[in-house]
C-alpha cells in the first residue's frame, strides 16, 4: 500500500517537473492576429510586390475563423497591410510636388525678408522725418521710398551709406532726386548710377548747379582716360574734384613723376580702395577763399618748381 503511494506520487512530481522545465506553456500572442494555416495547394494571393493582398487574408480569415473573431482580426490585418503599403518608396509625383513645395516656401522666405527689409527702412526713414516736419505722414515716406527705389533699380536704402534723416530728404521730394540723376546721366551716360547712389548717395543732395560745374571738371581733369565713366563707376569718390585732385597727385608722387596717374587708376582702380583700408595718407587739397578754385602744393609740379628743387630731383632722385 506504501508502495503504490510512492509510486503515484514519483509519477505526479515527475510529470510536474517536466511540464515546468520541458514544456512550459504557450502564452497566446494579443498582438499579432492568429492567420490560419492554408491548406497545400492554396495560396492568399499577392500583389505586385510580391505581398499577400488584404482582401485574400480577409477572406481566408473570415471562412476559418468564429463569427466573434472576424471582425476584430480582419480590423487588425487591415491596419497592418496599410502600414506596410505606407511604407513604399515615393512616386515620382510626390517628389516633384516635394520639389515644388519647397521651392515655394524659399521664394517666398525670400520675399519675407525683402518685405522685413522694407519695413525696417520705412520705420527709420520715419522717425527720422519728425525732425524735418509733423505734415510727413508714414504713408508718405513709403510712397517716396517706392519711388525712389523705382527710380534707381537695384538700389537699397543703406542707413550706414548715409543718415537716415537724409534718406528721408529724398524720399520726401524724389522729383529733385529725378532731376539730379538726369544731370549725371547726361555727363555720365555710361557710368552705372544704381551702383554708384548705393555707395555715394549724398550726391543726390547737391544743387544742380554743384554737380554740373563738378562734372565739367572731373571730365577736364580725366580728359586722358579711356573710360571716365567706368572709372568714377568704380571709385565714385573721383566725382569730387577736390577728391580727383588730391588721388591724381598722390598717385603722382608714389611713382616719382615718372608716370602718368590716371593711366595708373584706370589700370588698378582697386589702387585707391587698398591705400583707403591701409590708411595712407593722401595729398591735401585747400579751397582758394576769393574765387573758390582747388589748389594743391603738388599739382602740376613740374611746372612749378624752381631751378634748385630740378636739380635735386634729378642728382638725388635720379627724376627728369
Amino acid at each position: 500500500m506504501m508502495r503504490r503511494s510512492l509510486q503515484g506520487t514519483g509519477a505526479s512530481s515527475l510529470q510536474r517537473h517536466h511540464s515546468r522545465t520541458l514544456c512550459p506553456p504557450v502564452q497566446p500572442c494579443s498582438r499579432q492576429p492568429r492567420i490560419p494555416c492554408q491548406p497545400a495547394g492554396t495560396s492568399l494571393g499577392a500583389d505586385s510586390t510580391g505581398r499577400a493582398s488584404s482582401s485574400n487574408i480577409r477572406s481566408a480569415q473570415t471562412s476559418s475563423a468564429p463569427a466573434g473573431e472576424a471582425d476584430g482580426s480582419s480590423r487588425a490585418v487591415t491596419s497592418s497591410s496599410q502600414a506596410l503599403n505606407s511604407s513604399t518608396p515615393p512616386t515620382s509625383n510626390s517628389s516633384s510636388s516635394s520639389s515644388g513645395s519647397s521651392s515655394s516656401s524659399s521664394s517666398k522666405l525670400t520675399t519675407d525678408w525683402e518685405a522685413r527689409r522694407k519695413q525696417r527702412v520705412v520705420n527709420d526713414l520715419v522717425e527720422a522725418s519728425k525732425r524735418l516736419g509733423p505734415q510727413f505722414t508714414r504713408d508718405a515716406v513709403a510712397a517716396g521710398v517706392a519711388q525712389l527705389e523705382a527710380l534707381l533699380p537695384g538700389l537699397q536704402i543703406d542707413v550706414e551709406a548715409m543718415k537716415a534723416s537724409e534718406w528721408a530728404r529724398l524720399a520726401l521730394d524724389t522729383e529733385a532726386a529725378a532731376t539730379r540723376l538726369v544731370v549725371l546721366k547726361l555727363h555720365y551716360p555710361r557710368a552705372d548710377l544704381t551702383r554708384i547712389m548705393q555707395r555715394t548717395p549724398h550726391v543726390l543732395l547737391q544743387d544742380v548747379a554743384v554737380l554740373e560745374d563738378n562734372a565739367k571738371q572731373v571730365k577736364k581733369l580725366l580728359s586722358t582716360a579711356r573710360d571716365a565713366d567706368a572709372l568714377v563707376t568704380v571709385l565714385p569718390s573721383l566725382m569730387e574734384p577736390r577728391n580727383l585732385i588730391s588721388v591724381l597727385v598722390t598717385v603722382q608722387k608714389w611713382y616719382f613723376n615718372k608716370r602718368d596717374p590716371v593711366e595708373v587708376i584706370e589700370a588698378d582702380p582697386e589702387l585707391i580702395l587698398r591705400a583707403q583700408d591701409c590708411d595712407i595718407p593722401f595729398e591735401p587739397v585747400y579751397v582758394e577763399e576769393g574765387g573758390g578754385a582747388w589748389t594743391a602744393p603738388s599739382l602740376a609740379y613740374h611746372e612749378r618748381r624752381t631751378n634748385w628743387q630740378a636739380y635735386i630731383d634729378q642728382k638725388c632722385y635720379g627724376q627728369e
